[in-house]
């Protein structure tokens, strides 16, 4: 029970952080007028930006391989952009990965992230904590011993960023329900999907088949292995893009509150707030 209690505060550590210092402050610089600018574009177009036509897309990868590959995918296909602060407030400017599309009565515009300081911290922890080779390619290990044990590292990590989704999903449901005064609905804004759930979305049977070929195959080069796949990604990208259209969309239309559902919310938060009240030594509740 310690074992697994030191596990879930370690991954509910990473997605309180990973959550308040970067999606948190991305949606309050939006709100605050901030600027969402193109990072490649000169000086950077700015782009026209709202809560109500801005999501946020947060894909954790389930293991190592997912995360290459949704890397890739992300990196082929979407464009750098930068979330400013409000004029006058001194914060670090947010990078992420963008695209949009019309959804006919408004302009959608999509930000996405890959949590990478995240997995990396995971894979580093437990890699180091069973004394794995960090920059050994698993096609790379021969001996049973090397396998069981790299086997072992790749189902905890698995573990771990379960548990790190599962935070964060956590957090996003008590922003919107419980905050006293809060309007956003940051758990519609913010989409959290899994990297294998998200490479179902995007690509059809037979092309998975051929990058999972490509990125596991023990005798393929690694970067011979990466420029094949960029080349399948490129020339599947108005597909691509159409499906991540639409799981966004899909996705949204689900999490869309009733009007009954938000009053509902509004009661939740004067009680969550007298019940604050009387427990004030919990800012963090």
């Amino acid at each position: 029970m310690a074992s697994l209690a030191k596990k879930i505060g370690k991954a509910d550590g990473l997605a309180f952080g990973y959550y308040y210092n970067f999606i948190y402050e991305s949606i309050k610089f939006i709100e605050k007028k901030g600027k969402i600018k193109q990072k490649n574009s000169g000086d950077g177009n700015e782009i026209t930006s709202s809560l109500d036509n801005v999501n946020i897309l947060v894909i954790v990868p389930d293991n190592l391989h997912s995360y290459y590959l949704v890397s890739d995918v992300v990196k082929n296909l979407l464009e750098e952009v930068l979330v400013t602060a409000p004029e006058g407030v001194r914060s670090r400017t947010k990078v992420w990965r963008w695209f949009t599309f019309n959804t006919g009565s408004i302009v959608k515009n999509v930000l996405v992230d890959i949590p990478p300081t995240t997995i990396k911290t995971l894979r580093l922890f437990r890699e180091n904590s069973s004394n794995v080779d960090h920059y050994l390619h698993h096609s790379r290990i021969v001996s049973a011993k090397d396998q069981a044990t790299f086997e072992r590292v790749r189902r905890g990590l698995k573990g771990d960023i379960h548990m790190f989704a599962d935070s964060l999903n956590s957090i996003l449901k008590r922003e919107t329900d419980l905050r006293p005064d809060n309007d956003i609905e940051y758990d519609r804004i913010v989409l959290v999907k899994y990297a294998e759930d998200f490479i179902k979305e995007i690509f059809d049977q037979e092309t998975i088949e051929n990058l999972n070929g490509f990125s596991l195959n023990e005798n393929q080069e690694f970067q011979d292995a990466v420029g094949k796949i960029d080349a399948i990604i490129q020339s599947k990208k108005d597909v691509i893009l159409e499906r991540m259209r639409a799981a966004i969309l899909g996705t949204t239309e689900k999490r869309k509150r009733s009007a009954f559902q938000r009053i509902a919310d509004k009661i939740k938060r004067i009680i969550r707030s007298v019940v604050r009240f009387y427990h004030r030594n919990n800012p963090l509740d």
